[in-house]
C-alpha cells in the first residue's frame, strides 16, 4: 500500500511539473504579444474568448508570510500578477457570463467594477493583506462575455456592478467566496428602463412644498441565490415644486415609495411601466405631515433601534408639554395635533446623554444620535514590563436580552490621546481590549451605572502560541487545504449545525490556513482560556474537536489533530434519456455529520455546502467524505422568489432518498444512482388573466404539509402569461398564482399531479372578482391600530393570506375568486396571541362594497 500511494504522488507531481510547463510557455508568449495600455481585460485560456480581469493578493494567515503587491493593471501585469504558477492560479476564483438583450443579441462594452470590503463583524480572520483591497474593473467583449479572475480573502463581501449605456443598472453581492469557486452568472439580460415623473402631494392634493422628500420606484427582488441585488431607481423632490423624475427605471410593474428621513415614510401606487416609456405618476403622502413633528432615534454603534426610552420624547412650546406617540415596529415618534408655534424637544432617559433641539417647527424631521451615558477610563499596560500600550482598540458585549448578542467596536485609542471610552450604556457587558503583538484580554461582568466613569487598568500579555500540525487518516499531511479554526469553549453555535464556522462573529474565533506540504499551522497571541479546535477540508470533513486549555503565563501548546478517514465517490446518475439535469445536485450527508436527521440537514446554507454538482451526462465526484456511513439524496435546488417589493422567501429544495452506503476508508467508490423512474419534471403553464398584467406574478407549485403549503417550485410569468415551474419531483401540487404586489391571489381549482419526467403544458382562465372591501366598526368610530390586518381565504388548508392596505377610510380594492374569506390582525399593543378574525363572503351580491365590520375595542 505504502509504495503505490508513493508511486500515485509521484505521478501528480510530475504531471504538476508538466501542467507548470505548459503554463509558463503559455504566459512567456502572452507577456511577450500583448503589451499595450488597455485595462486588465486579457484572454484567460485557449479555449475561452471572453476577457478578464485577474488579481491574485492572497490574504495573510498566521503562519504565512504576505505576497509581494499585485494590482489589476495592463494585461502582462495581470496576467503576472495572478498567475504566478499552476497553484497560485488554482486560488483563483472566477465570475463568468454574459450580456444579451431581450432577443438574445451580445452587449459589449458593458462595464464591471468588483469591489470588496471586509465583513467587520467576522472576528476570526485575524490578518489580511497589507494592502486595500482595489477593486477589478473590465469590459465585457465583442460576444458580451466577461471573466473576472481573483483570489479571494476570508470574511469579504464582494459586491459586483455592471451598468451598460442608458441601461439599467445590475448589481451581484456576495458574502462568500473560497479558492477555486466559480460563479456562472449565464446569459444576464441588460434592459432599458423607463422614467417616470410626477410630483409629491399633500393630503389635501396640492404639491408638497418646502421639503424635500426621496422618490424611489422599487421593482420586485430578484432570486438572492444567485447572488442578484435588488436596485432601485431614486430621485429627490423639488422642495419649490414638489416635482421628481426618475430614471432607469426597470421595466415591469414597481412600487412608488417616498420617505423624509426615517420618520416619514409611506408606500404609493404601484404602476407598470414599459422599456424607454416615460409615465406620470404622481404621490400623495397619506398624512398631513404640516401638523407633525417627527423624531427618529438611534444610538450608535449599538443599534439603529431603540426598544425602550425612559420618558420618551417630549416637547415644549406654545404653552403646553406633549410626549411623543412611538410608531410601532419603528424607531421613530411622532408628534401630532400640536397647535402651531416653535417647540424644544428633548429625551432624558438616564441611560443616554441628554438630548435637546430647540426652535423646531411643526413639519420638522429630525434624528436624535444618541449616545450612551456611561464611560470607562482605560489604563492598558504591558504585563511584563508595566510600560503603558498607547495603541489599542476597544470592543463591547452586551448581555441584555434587549440588544443584540453582537460585538460593537466602540474605541480605537491613538498614542497622546485620551484613553476615556465614551458613549457605553449602563448595561452588563465584557470588553475586549486589542493591541498589536498582544493577546487579547476581557474585562468581564462590566455593570456601569448611568452616568458613571469608571478606572479599569488592563493587562496585556504577549499571549501563548497554540502550535500544531493535521495529519489525514493515513496519517500523512492533507493533499488538499485544510481550514483549522479555533474558538472559545461555550461559543453558541448554529442551532442546527454544531460547527466552529458558525462561531465566526464570537469573541476569540479564530481560523488559518495549515500549510498544505505538512499539515502544520499556528496562532499566536491566544489569550489564557478554554477553546476548543477543527481542522475542515471540505463541508462534510471535519477533524476531531479538541479542548484546548491556555493558562496564564503559558508560551506555546503544541496539539495534534487527525481527520477522520475519508474517501471519494464518483458515478452517474441515470436520467431518462433526453432529460435536463438544470437544477439538479446530489446531496451526501454523513453519519457523523452534526445537525443531520435521519440523513436529512433542515440548515439552510449546509443544506446548499454538502452537494455535488452534475455534470451534462449526469456524471459527478464528491469528497473528501469521512468514510463510514452516508446518505445519498437527489436534490432540487431551494426555491427563492419575491414575496413583495420589500424581500424574497426561500424553502428548502424537495429532495428524492436514494438510499445509505458505507464508505471504505482511501476509496473512490463508484456508486451509480438510477432515477429514471422516480426523476422530477418541469411542467409548462399558461395562464389567460383576462386584461391583467402578467408582470411581477409568481406561480408556484406547493406541497401540502398538515395546514400550511411549502414551495416546491416557483417561477415569474413572461410577457405571455407563461412559465415554467420546476424541477419538481413526481407528486401532488397546489398551483397558485400571485401578485407581488399582493392586490390578488388565485388558487386552482384542483391539484396537479406531476409525473416522473413529464413535459406536459396547461392552461388556465384566471377568474377573479374585482370590488372594494370596508372596514369600519360597530359603533363607526375610528379604525383601532392594527398590526398585520390581512385577508385570509376560509379553507383547510392555511392558504397564503393577502396583506390588507387600508386607506384612511378603511377602504380597499381587492381582486379574489368567489368564496368565503375572513379579515384578520392583531390589535396594536396586544398579546401575540390575540387574533381578531371577521368572516365574509366575496363577492357582494348587491354589487356594493363588501362590509367588515369589527367588534367594538372599547373596555
Amino acid at each position: 500500500m505504502g509504495g503505490s500511494s508513493s508511486r500515485d504522488r509521484n505521478r501528480r507531481s510530475l504531471r504538476s511539473v508538466a501542467v507548470a510547463c505548459v503554463v509558463l510557455a503559455v504566459l512567456v508568449i502572452l507577456f511577450r504579444s500583448t503589451r499595450s495600455n488597455r485595462p486588465s481585460i486579457v484572454a484567460p485560456d485557449a479555449t475561452t474568448s471572453s476577457p478578464s480581469a485577474l488579481r491574485h493578493d492572497a490574504p495573510v494567515t498566521e503562519n504565512e508570510q504576505a505576497p509581494g503587491r499585485s494590482v489589476a493593471g495592463t494585461p502582462e501585469t495581470a496576467i503576472a500578477d495572478a498567475m504566478p504558477n499552476a497553484d497560485a492560479s488554482r486560488r483563483l476564483a472566477r465570475i463568468l457570463g454574459r450580456f444579451v438583450l431581450e432577443n438574445g443579441d451580445p452587449v459589449p462594452g458593458v462595464a464591471l467594477r468588483l469591489s470588496g470590503r471586509r465583513d467587520p463583524l467576522d472576528l476570526s480572520v485575524v490578518a489580511e493583506s497589507a494592502e486595500a483591497w482595489t477593486d477589478l474593473e473590465a469590459l465585457s467583449d465583442d460576444d458580451g462575455r466577461f471573466l473576472l479572475g481573483f483570489e479571494p480573502r476570508a470574511a469579504f463581501e464582494f459586491v459586483l456592478d455592471a451598468a451598460a449605456k442608458d441601461a439599467c443598472p445590475i448589481r451581484w453581492r456576495w458574502t462568500e467566496f473560497h479558492p477555486g469557486d466559480e460563479r456562472d452568472l449565464g446569459d444576464v439580460e441588460v434592459r432599458f428602463g423607463a422614467t417616470i415623473v410626477g410630483r409629491i402631494l399633500d393630503v389635501n392634493g396640492a404639491p408638497l412644498c418646502g421639503q424635500t422628500w426621496t422618490i424611489r420606484a422599487c421593482s420586485p427582488w430578484p432570486n438572492l441565490i444567485t447572488g442578484r441585488e435588488p436596485i432601485e431607481a431614486v430621485d429627490v423632490s423639488d422642495p419649490e415644486t414638489g416635482a421628481f423624475r426618475i430614471e432607469h427605471v426597470p421595466p415591469g410593474r414597481v412600487l412608488l415609495r417616498a420617505d423624509r428621513g426615517e420618520s416619514y415614510r409611506f408606500e404609493g401606487p404601484t404602476v407598470e411601466v414599459h422599456s424607454q416609456d416615460e409615465s406620470t405618476v404622481d404621490v400623495t403622502c397619506p398624512f398631513d405631515v404640516s401638523s407633525w413633528i417627527a423624531v427618529s432615534v438611534s444610538c450608535l454603534p449599538f443599534s439603529r433601534s431603540i426598544h425602550e426610552l425612559d420618558g420618551g420624547v417630549v416637547a415644549r412650546g406654545s404653552g403646553i408639554v406633549a410626549t411623543a406617540i412611538r410608531i410601532p415596529l419603528e424607531r421613530s415618534f411622532v408628534f401630532q395635533g400640536l397647535p402651531v408655534g416653535t417647540y424644544s424637544l428633548e429625551i432624558a432617559d438616564p441611560n443616554f446623554v441628554p438630548w435637546r433641539a430647540d426652535g423646531i417647527e411643526l413639519g420638522a424631521c429630525l434624528e436624535a444620535k444618541l449616545a450612551g451615558s456611561a464611560s470607562v477610563r482605560l489604563a492598558v499596560v504591558d504585563a511584563t514590563s508595566g510600560s503603558p500600550i498607547e495603541r489599542f482598540t476597544v470592543r463591547t458585549r452586551l448581555h441584555d436580552d434587549a440588544w443584540p448578542a453582537a460585538t460593537f467596536a466602540v474605541f480605537d485609542a491613538r498614542p497622546d490621546g485620551d484613553p476615556l471610552v465614551t458613549g457605553l450604556l449602563p448595561l452588563p457587558q465584557t470588553l475586549t481590549i486589542s493591541a498589536p503583538g498582544f493577546a487579547d484580554a476581557e474585562v468581564r461582568g462590566l455593570a456601569l451605572a448611568p452616568n458613571e466613569t469608571r478606572d479599569v487598568t488592563v493587562q496585556l500579555s504577549r499571549g501563548a502560541r497554540i502550535v500544531g500540525s493535521v495529519l489525514a487518516g493515513d496519517g500523512e499531511p492533507p493533499e488538499f487545504p485544510v481550514d483549522v479554526r479555533l474558538a472559545r469553549r461555550g461559543t453558541p453555535s448554529s442551532h442546527h449545525v454544531q460547527l466552529l464556522e458558525t462561531a465566526a462573529h464570537a469573541e476569540g474565533s479564530r481560523v488559518v490556513r495549515a500549510v498544505r506540504t505538512s499539515g502544520e499551522f499556528v496562532f499566536v497571541g491566544v489569550a489564557p482560556g478554554a477553546y476548543r479546535l477543527q481542522a475542515g477540508v471540505s463541508p462534510a470533513l471535519h477533524g476531531v474537536i479538541e479542548d484546548v486549555s491556555v493558562a496564564e503565563g503559558d508560551h506555546e501548546r503544541r496539539v495534534q489533530l487527525t481527520l477522520p478517514a475519508s474517501g471519494f465517490v464518483h458515478g452517474r446518475v441515470l436520467a431518462p434519456e433526453g432529460a435536463s439535469l438544470a437544477g439538479i445536485r446530489l446531496r451526501f450527508v454523513p453519519d457523523s455529520f452534526p445537525g443531520a436527521t435521519k440523513g436529512r440537514v433542515f440548515d439552510f446554507d449546509w443544506a446548499r455546502k454538502l452537494c455535488a454538482d452534475l455534470a451534462a451526462d449526469g456524471s459527478y465526484r464528491a469528497g473528501p467524505l469521512p468514510a463510514g456511513g452516508v446518505s445519498a439524496a437527489l436534490a432540487v435546488e431551494h426555491v427563492f422568489v419575491p414575496s413583495g417589493f420589500e424581500g424574497s422567501e426561500s424553502t428548502t429544495g424537495d429532495e428524492i432518498d436514494l438510499g445509505r452506503f458505507d464508505l471504505t476508508p482511501g476509496a473512490d467508490e463508484e456508486h451509480d444512482f438510477d432515477v429514471r423512474d422516480r426523476f422530477p419534471s418541469s411542467l409548462r403553464f399558461t395562464f389567460d388573466l383576462h386584461g391583467r398584467s402578467p408582470s411581477a406574478v409568481v406561480a408556484e407549485l406547493s406541497v401540502v404539509h398538515d395546514t400550511y403549503l411549502m414551495t416546491s417550485a416557483a417561477g415569474s410569468l413572461d410577457a405571455r402569461g407563461a412559465v415554467t415551474l420546476g424541477p419538481a419531483i413526481p407528486g401532488d401540487y397546489v398551483l397558485s398564482l400571485r401578485a407581488v404586489d399582493a392586490s390578488w391571489i388565485w388558487f386552482a381549482p384542483n391539484l396537479v399531479h406531476v409525473s416522473s419526467n413529464e413535459s406536459r403544458s396547461t392552461s388556465y382562465d384566471i377568474v377573479l372578482d374585482d370590488g372594494e372591501l370596508a372596514v369600519r366598526t360597530t359603533n363607526s368610530s375610528d379604525l383601532p391600530a392594527m398590526l398585520f390586518p390581512r385577508i385570509r381565504a376560509d379553507a383547510p388548508l392555511a392558504l397564503t393570506p393577502i396583506d390588507a392596505k387600508l386607506d384612511a377610510r378603511g377602504r380597499m380594492r381587492v381582486s379574489l375568486q368567489p368564496g368565503r374569506y375572513a379579515f384578520r390582525f392583531r390589535p396594536a399593543g396586544a398579546d401575540a396571541s390575540v387574533k381578531v378574525v371577521v368572516p365574509f363572503e366575496w363577492p357582494s351580491t348587491s354589487g356594493d362594497a363588501v362590509e367588515v365590520v369589527l367588534p367594538d375595542s372599547r373596555k
